[in-house]
């Protein structure tokens, strides 16, 4: 079976300090990387965007830099996602999981990297459609015809506690122990890059965070295997797609 990759995010913009480098370098590898952006709508009167709301044709030209084999849209609104029922939500992961059928999945770690509600609302829904797109009884419950499909492993992104401190940024964090993945970036260091200016005019937390990479490079992107759940692991992973 080709080598496949699903990661789905919230907002597009959360590819600013996402796992952008991991899913270059997965795309010049040949495995087929799928990318699923679960608000498609942007409302123009919200301002709380972390590093600003990115349009559609945004997204997609961002897409297109990293090396996107499809792009995926949730039909549902900016900052409404918390306010979706928790079933509707997983219930359109599970049905893109089960179309797509990728071994890896990655989705932002369980504190959504920031207290954005639309961030925490994808973090639960995408940990619940990881089981229920692999159990027969739970498609049945959500009324999904489709054959039941296991993906091998969920991982979360996650930023480190130090890296977190170094970037001075107001986002969540994680002790080093729970990182179980870390995927060398530094040759699609400058892509990463490239895609971010997909923005035409990024606020100033953008910018600023832009100007941060330039000056520290950033080489590395880390993730927390969650499941299968594992104890604490003697080496960590370099390739996500180790041991499948």
């Amino acid at each position: 079976m080709k080598k496949r990759i699903l990661t789905i995010l919230a907002h597009g913009d959360d590819l600013a300090f996402g796992p952008t480098g991991t899913l270059v370098k997965y795309a010049r590898q040949k495995v087929d990387v799928h990318l699923l952006i679960a608000v498609e709508k942007v409302d123009n009167t919200q301002t709380d965007g972390h590093f600003g709301f990115w349009e559609k044709e945004e997204i997609e030209k961002a897409a297109s830099i990293i090396g996107i084999s499809k792009l995926h849209f949730l039909d549902f609104q900016t900052n409404a996602l918390s306010q979706v029922m928790l079933t509707k939500l997983t219930r359109e992961i599970v049905l893109k999981i089960l179309k797509i059928k990728p071994q890896i999945i990655v989705t932002l770690d369980p504190a959504g990297l920031s207290k954005n509600l639309d961030h925490l609302a994808v973090a639960v829904a995408v940990s619940q459609a990881f089981q229920k797109s692999a159990d027969q009884n739970e498609l049945n419950s959500l009324e999904i015809s489709l054959k039941p499909y296991p993906a091998s492993k969920l991982y979360h992104f996650i930023v480190p506690e130090p890296i977190q401190k170094r970037f001075e940024l107001e986002i969540e964090s994680m002790p080093d122990e729970k990182i179980t993945a870390v995927i060398d970036v530094k040759p699609y260091f400058q892509t990463h890059l490239k895609a971010m200016h997909s923005q035409k005019n990024p606020n100033s937390e953008m910018k600023r965070l832009i100007a941060k990479l330039k000056c520290t490079q950033h080489h590395f992107e880390f993730f927390h295997l969650a499941e299968p759940a594992v104890s604490r692991r003697a080496l960590k992973e370099i390739d996500l797609f180790e041991n499948i």
